[in-house]
């Protein structure tokens, strides 16, 4: 064959292996990056495991390196410029017997910790022999001769070395019991079987470095070094099975180290690495791939593969820690701001307390995240008795603001983001618009950024989520009132109840029921016997009507219906011309509520509204206290009626019982709202929704 077409069908080969060698470096560059990003526990062991990861790397894209060149050149360069490699494939051995004794936890018993030692002992006896060995050969002698030359004891001891480094691992893998039975032992014993799985794919390429290393010296096959002059085939065939076993060790090492974060000492797995892992070693056998196919067209050029793949890593490296960093930093001020101390589970009915309790963490919005000139909050509460609320950044900020709510619904629309005219609306740009279905709609307003700049995808979406939290939590706070009131309301009646039962029994019952016993005892006529028995009979009658006078108010409201059953408790304790009713006739007939517990409520909470209307309504405009019953996507109860505007203050303490209530109505889907439509008319509606009214 023409030594030019010889030359070509080698290159083939070398174009290969150079390919291959850009893969296993880049991907194991892209380990050791993703291990210093998601590092939690810095100590020595991780540190050099990341070492030992970037060592391997750079060896191998070493070897990428050089190798395009070809076999012949390579072989001709002088030994010394390979003894960085020679050491790093001292030690990488060395590294994956601590990574896995590390990993297991075994770097504390005795025989693994002594092997370990006889390990890095070995290693200085290898360094300092090869080191005093290599000083009688020319400076210039070239890697061909210089391996000719090795001894085979040398080539030998290595051998031993790698197998001891491959196999105790195998050992202490099998050994290995989960000490307690938690998540982080199980995830623990769940890796494994990878490192079980990589340590025998290491057996494969001791093997084949067996072959190279002293096959020829053992007669088991012509060494292939020596022969690669002539007949590089069983080299080339040699050093890819060494690729293809190295490169499947390492896939799988990746899997075990996302899947189980064996490196980093989390343990527990990160979601988002397994996309990432998988894109990787996709686009690095694309790039191998391109490579290659340019190499065979004659343009080799295998380092700027390398420098790229060495900017993208090192870029997305520095990337993801600034924004880890970043993370972290305001994870930290969203901590602060969600477990502030001003805010407490120990609620209470002030409504300024409420306005300063979360004063602060809205100030540590606007100030540390959003990094804004001026900001308000304002909310339209649908919780009742709990006035709308308004934040302010800074202190003052919004005394001047002039912006309805009904103006702001008309900007947004379907919109939840909305670009202001600084001009029209006091010098604020932005207005965020936040809906909870418990608690109402909130707005957020927000004037420009200090610096000037706009405002982040990121800085938007926690100005949404911390609006978001206000809002649920006034409704907490509506609900932990309504629960304390329910709480008191329910012992002082309880107390009322056992008082006023004990005082009847006590001074009217028991005393006549004890006179009678003491007459009966004394008294021997018969005629006077026949008294007291009439007497016990009477006193059993007055007991029985005791009884009858606590009603079944659910049987009564089912048998008359919610509305007559209003009307009759209006009737008698109230004068009936107070009252305007206005309802439908066949919805009396045919009330749409049948459920006892829903009627119980819905009767309850018109009687107390009705109280309170009757109660804080002027003397001469009692009859115009008006109840309207309206069925529409559901019932619909409005109670209005004139107040003296003297009283309105005092109507906090009016709004007790209809807390109580409003919380109970809640619970099925509805709602108890007061509302001053103006300084002397107030307005209470009750709803409940047609998709609630007969829930089972």
């Amino acid at each position: 064959m023409d030594p030019l077409g010889k030359r070509v069908l080698i290159s083939e080969p070398e174009i290969f292996i150079c390919s291959l060698f850009l893969f296993l470096s880049s991907v194991l560059l892209w380990l050791g990056s993703t291990t210093i990003v998601n590092l939690e526990k810095k100590d020595r062991s991780a540190t050099f495991t990341i070492t030992i990861l970037t060592l391997a790397s750079v060896l191998f894209g070493f070897f990428s390196w050089i190798g395009q060149s070809g076999l012949l050149n390579v072989s001709g360069n002088p030994a010394i410029y390979f003894f960085p490699g020679i050491f790093c494939l001292i030690l990488i051995p060395f590294g994956w017997y601590f990574i896995v004794i590390w990993f297991l936890g075994f770097l504390g018993k005795k025989i693994y910790k002594t092997i370990l030692i006889l390990l890095i002992f070995s290693q200085l006896i290898a360094v300092i022999s090869l080191s005093i060995w290599s000083q009688k050969f020319h400076f210039h002698t070239s890697l061909f001769y210089f391996w000719n030359f090795v001894p085979f004891s040398f080539r030998l001891s290595y051998l031993i070395y790698i197998f001891v480094c491959i196999l105790v691992p195998v050992l202490a893998l099998y050994s290995y019991r989960i000490s307690k039975n938690i998540l982080p032992e199980v995830a623990r014993i769940k890796a494994v079987p990878y490192l079980k799985v990589i340590s025998f794919l290491l057996f494969g390429v001791f093997i084949l470095v067996f072959l190279l290393f002293v096959g020829g010296s053992l007669g088991i096959l012509k060494d292939p070094v020596l022969q690669s002059d002539n007949n590089p085939i069983p080299f080339y065939g040699i050093l890819i099975g060494i690729q293809c076993f190295v490169g499947a060790a390492i896939l799988v090492l990746g899997k075990a180290l996302i899947s189980y974060e064996i490196f980093t000492g989390r343990i527990l797995p990160k979601i988002s690495l397994r996309k990432e892992w998988r894109n990787a070693v996709l686009g690095f056998s694309i790039f191998s791939t391109i490579y290659l196919l340019s190499a065979l067209t004659g343009i080799k050029k295998i380092e700027l593969f390398l420098t790229a793949s060495l900017v993208y890593i090192l870029s997305r490296t520095l990337l993801l820690q600034k924004n880890k960093n970043l993370r972290i930093e305001g994870n930290a001020v969203l901590r602060s701001i969600l477990t502030s101390d001003e805010i407490s589970v120990n609620f209470s009915g002030d409504f300024q307390n409420i306005k300063e309790r979360f004063q602060k963490p809205f100030y540590t919005l606007c100030s540390e995240i959003l990094e804004t000139s001026k900001a308000v909050f304002i909310n339209e509460s649908r919780i009742p008795f709990i006035t709308d609320l308004s934040l302010q950044y800074p202190n003052g900020a919004g005394d001047t603001l002039q912006i309805t709510f009904n103006s702001l619904h008309v900007l947004f629309e379907n919109e939840e983001i909305v670009y202001l005219n600084e001009e029209s609306f006091d010098g604020y740009v932005l207005c965020i618009k936040t809906q909870d279905d418990q608690s109402g709609v909130g707005f957020l307003l927000l004037g420009p950024k200090i610096d000037g700049g706009l405002y982040a995808e990121e800085e938007i979406e926690i100005a949404k989520a911390t609006s978001s939290w206000i809002l649920h939590s006034l409704f907490v706070e509506s609900n932990s009132q309504t629960l304390s009131s329910l709480q008191r309301k329910h012992m002082e009646e309880q107390r009322i109840l056992d008082y006023k039962t004990r005082q009847i029994l006590h001074d009217e019952i028991l005393p006549e029921i004890h006179s009678s016993i003491l007459t009966l005892s004394q008294e021997r006529n018969e005629q006077n016997i026949a008294e007291q028995v009439q007497i016990l009979t009477n006193l059993h009658k007055k007991v029985s009507g005791f009884l009858r006078e606590l009603p079944d108010t659910g049987l009564e409201i089912q048998r008359l219906g919610l509305i007559e059953s209003l009307i009759r408790l209006t009737s008698s304790e109230f004068d009936s011309s107070w009252f305007d009713w206005n309802y439908d006739p066949g919805l009396k007939i045919r009330f749409p509520i049948t459920k006892p517990e829903t009627l119980e409520i819905l009767f309850y909470a018109c009687r107390e509204s009705i109280r309170n209307a009757v109660r804080y309504s002027r003397d001469e405009n009692r009859k115009k206290i008006s109840v309207s019953f309206e069925e529409k996507n559901g019932i619909r109860i409005r109670i209005q009626n004139r107040i003296e505007k003297n009283r309105t203050p005092s109507l906090e303490s009016a709004g007790q019982g209809l807390k109580i209530h409003s919380a109970l109505l809640k619970i099925f889907g509805g709602f108890l709202t007061l509302d001053f439509l103006n300084v002397d008319e107030a307005l209470v509606e009750i709803y409940l929704p047609d998709s609630r009214i007969n829930d089972p």
